[in-house]
């Protein structure tokens, strides 16, 4: 008896995590989910490519920042021996990549 009240709590909270993110992303993300609107998504690539002079390595970008009507959703970055991290300088959000020791 205790392992089907478990199961049914298990149902509900799924059920409840997937209706409370169906509702986040269309209040929240302004998603649509009405079959004859289209939304457009964009998917940006960026390659740093660079010789160093023998010295330390430190590169530093902007973030692109939320403009109307755009959300940056997700964000992914892959670096191989370097160390990357975000800061926020004076409110403009910057990725800097600096080399691994």
């Amino acid at each position: 008896m205790k392992n089907k009240i478990q199961i049914r709590v298990v149902i509900v909270l799924l059920l409840l995590l997937g209706i409370g993110s169906t509702i986040y992303k269309i209040n929240v993300l302004g998603f649509s989910f009405s079959p004859g609107k289209t939304e457009t998504a964009w998917t940006v690539e960026s390659v740093i490519t660079f010789d160093a002079q023998g010295g330390p390595v430190k590169v530093s970008l902007n973030e692109p920042d939320n403009t109307a009507g755009l959300t940056a959703t997700d964000v992914k970055v892959v670096t191989s021996g370097y160390t990357f991290k975000v800061e926020d300088i004076n409110g403009v959000r910057r990725g800097t990549w600096s080399a691994d020791q």
